[in-house]
């Protein structure tokens, strides 16, 4: 149950044009403003149909009823005690107001919500995030972290190994992986500090912006490792689905080159430190930064402009053209629906890190089971290539 605590609510004179009334109800057609504490609290207040309904505050609250026609503002849940009124009914509204906004942990004390995990109540992934900034911060957080990404590991991580006349042609095989390694490290710090260099000036942000949570990871409704599980286990189906109708529609994914080509051969040599750099690589410091861009700054900047579920649609389309892999592009794809999805219902990163994380982890694994059970590079690469639903991401 939700724990009743005082919200003051008054009539706005500044909006109304009439002088100060009483907080039980407005005269038909004056803005009723509810100021919000941003406290938990069941906020009721009494107006007329046809009233305009305005809330104030920063925290994000779901539209579940129009109990009134007139101006409502969004991302505001209210319950009335009829659905539909005559002009001038004086009516109960509710504003229904939790502790922390969908994803957070409930305080301690507080008692559990009753409704239970509901993976298929679907109004629990709209609630879209109050985003403070415009798209020309969009642009210029993804244009900056393009740029530098490319920069770091194309012309200055190469010129640094220059500079203390490492030879990237000569690398051993073990040499590459640290190589890969380091270029990864970078490219992850750099891109880090792009992002937040974005939205510095709009700081601080909403408790539930770029939020890495380890708290309740098996707490319904939101717990991040149970949907990080969920997640990677429906994914497969998800992928797999998409490999499907590539193939109904005459795809030719052999086109072009995929994700897991560049990693593939330096897992030949089997040296368990190589793999591990490369797990450090691809499940580790890729979910990292690709959850944190494509997840927790591009999706959540386009709920400003869109519904959750064109966010995620999007962001899942930018996510697969920038790995430049058209091989796998259906694939990344997909995945990024599942990833954007769950992010969309626990509003927090470390959810879509671990499919991402899993995903990854489990292709390298199983190249290097193949290739120790005994099949060549070009017979891992085609097998990969038949399947077409195992890659990295």
């Amino acid at each position: 149950m939700q724990s009743m605590m005082c919200i003051r609510t008054a009539i706005c004179p500044q909006l109304a044009g009439t002088p100060h009334q009483s907080k039980r109800g407005a005269s038909r057609g004056s803005p009723l403003v509810v100021h919000d504490a941003r406290t938990p609290a069941v906020v009721r207040v009494r107006a007329y149909a046809h009233t305009h309904v305005a809330f104030t505050g920063r925290t994000p609250l779901r539209q579940q009823v129009r109990p009134c026609r007139g101006k409502l503002a969004p991302r505001t849940r209210l319950r009335a005690s009829q659905k539909s009124q005559e002009p001038g009914t004086l009516v109960d509204i509710s504003v229904l107001k939790k502790a922390k906004l969908p994803g957070s942990p409930r305080p301690e004390g507080e008692d559990e919500d009753d409704e239970g995990w509901q993976p298929f109540n679907f109004s629990l992934y709209s609630t879209p995030w109050d985003v403070p900034w415009g798209i020309g911060t969009v642009v210029w957080g993804l244009v900056g972290w393009g740029t530098s990404f490319i920069l770091t590991g194309a012309v200055v991580v190469p010129l640094i190994a220059a500079a203390l006349g490492i030879r990237l042609f000569d690398l051993s095989t073990q040499q590459q992986t640290y190589y890969v390694l380091g270029v990864q490290g970078a490219e992850t710090v750099v891109g880090l500090c792009i992002i937040d260099l974005a939205v510095k000036k709009f700081k601080p942000l909403p408790e539930d912006f770029f939020r890495v949570d380890f708290r309740g990871p098996f707490k319904a409704p939101n717990g991040w490792l149970a949907w990080g599980l969920l997640g990677y286990m429906s994914s497969f189906g998800v992928v797999g689905l998409a490999t499907g109708l590539c193939s109904l529609i005459g795809y030719n994914q052999k086109d072009g080159g995929g994700t897991v080509d560049s990693v593939a051969p330096l897992v030949d040599s089997g040296d368990p430190t190589d793999i591990t750099s490369l797990l450090l690589v691809t499940s580790v410091l890729a979910p990292v930064l690709e959850e944190t861009v494509f997840r927790g700054f591009l999706l959540t900047s386009l709920t400003k402009f869109m519904p959750n579920s064109g966010a995620v649609v999007i962001s899942s389309l930018v996510f697969a053209f920038a790995h430049f892999a058209p091989k796998d592009a259906p694939q990344l794809f997909a995945l990024g629906l599942v990833l954007g999805t769950v992010y969309t219902r626990t509003r927090n990163l470390l959810a879509p890190m671990t499919i991402h994380s899993l995903w990854n982890s489990g292709v390298l694994l199983l190249i290097v089971y193949l290739q120790a059970l005994g099949y060549s590079l070009e017979d891992v690469l085609g097998l990969l290539d038949t399947s077409a639903t195992l890659n990295l991401q």
